[in-house]
């Protein structure tokens, strides 16, 4: 039971962390024009966390026939996503930093823009890209990315990520918790590509206490004024179409008539959200969550 509550405890207080910055991370990865990243990675234990003094991220070649280098990525790897503590037994209770790389090939067109996306990383990230750093995240439950346009080699690539899983005494979990502390890349890892204006996230939902309306917001990035953004349901007969500021945000509320999501019947629908220069789908159910007194209610 206290594992459970530190868990609930600890990611509530990532999330939060995290949602002042509501564009920190992409709706709906597997809906968009994605590479996968994932697979064996070649891994370095930094036991001593010396990485960042002897410069992993460079990954560079020994200097000379004469010369060599402290660090090796050859030496074993890791599949991603997954955590290392149950891919090698000498991992198993393992809380430190290990060292991740993965090399790609990309060809970058005009006119697109790329993201490196990251489903989680327990527990702190450093993302270094071709030697430079994109940035760092922390909170081993929330996913995370960095725009990389610009940035990215026509031909081989190297992501290199730093995780470190060590608890501080001040953190949930603290050092003294009884918390099987798992560490790694262990969601998902992308390459998304998208145009210049994208659907950078949208909600779409049954309005609070209606069982006919539904209610949103879409919100585009990389717009240079008003848009237009279509939406629609096929299977319920829905199309509409509105118009964003010139933020690239729109809200939106209209009358539908959809059967509610539940577990005896678990619909799901088509949504379709369509710009200019970009298209997203995904199933969603609708259905409406309330509390009365001490009990939770499903539709009613």
């Amino acid at each position: 039971m206290t594992r459970l509550l530190l868990a609930a405890c600890f990611a509530l207080t990532v999330a939060n962390k995290g949602y002042a910055d509501s564009l920190s991370y992409m709706t709906n990865v597997p809906g968009r024009n994605a590479i996968s990243l994932n697979g064996k990675w070649q891994t370095i234990i930094d036991w001593y966390d010396r990485g960042e003094q002897r410069k992993i991220y460079l990954d560079e070649s020994p200097k000379n026939k004469n010369s060599f280098n402290e660090y090796s990525f050859a030496e074993f790897t890791l599949d991603v996503p997954g955590d290392w503590n149950s891919q090698r037994a000498d991992l198993e209770y393992y809380e430190g930093v290990i060292w991740y790389k993965r090399e790609f090939e990309v060809t970058p067109k005009p006119g697109q823009r790329q993201f490196i996306h990251f489903g989680a990383v327990n527990y702190a990230a450093k993302v270094y890209l071709n030697g430079r750093l994109l940035g760092t995240h922390e909170g081993g439950f929330t996913p995370f990315q960095f725009e990389v346009t610009g940035r990215l080699r026509a031909g081989k690539n190297k992501l290199i990520v730093k995780v470190d899983n060590r608890r501080v005494a001040d953190g949930i979990p603290a050092l003294n918790f009884d918390w099987w502390n798992y560490g790694g890349i262990t969601r998902d890892v992308s390459l998304i590509v998208t145009p210049q204006s994208y659907i950078a996230d949208y909600f779409i939902q049954l309005k609070k206490g209606s069982k006919d309306t539904i209610a949103g917001w879409i919100r585009l990035q990389g717009n240079s004024g008003g848009e237009s953004v279509a939406l629609s349901i096929p299977e319920a007969n829905i199309r509409h179409t509105f118009r964003t500021a010139a933020d690239g945000y729109v809200s939106f509320s209209f009358h539908a008539g959809v059967q509610r999501w539940s577990p005896s019947n678990p619909i799901r629908y088509h949504v379709d959200l369509k710009s200019a220069s970009d298209r997203i789908n995904e199933k969603i159910g609708f259905r409406n969550i309330e509390t009365q007194g001490d009990e939770l209610l499903l539709n009613g």
